[in-house]
């Protein structure tokens, strides 16, 4: 349970950078933002560190409902 909480803010932080990414792409191809001279850069560095903030939020997220999940009791799980 913890490890699919993990996994799922990894890919949902990977998949909002990327639509980052393309969405700033998009928005200078087109010249919505006339007043900016230069496609500024994609900061990655903080792209990744919000990425291991995501994560690690999802890891503090899904401990409580994992330690609940590992001491019940097989058949208590199953009956709800």
């Amino acid at each position: 349970m913890l490890l699919e909480n993990v996994v799922a803010t990894a890919v949902a932080g990977v998949a909002g950078i990327i639509l980052a990414i393309i969405v700033m792409k998009v928005l200078f191809a087109m010249d919505v933002l006339p007043t900016v001279q230069d496609d500024p850069p994609f900061p990655l560095r903080a792209a990744m560190v919000a990425l291991a903030a995501a994560v690690g939020i999802g890891a503090v997220a899904g401990f409580l409902p994992a330690l609940a999940a590992v001491r019940a009791k097989v058949i208590d799980a199953l009956r709800f």
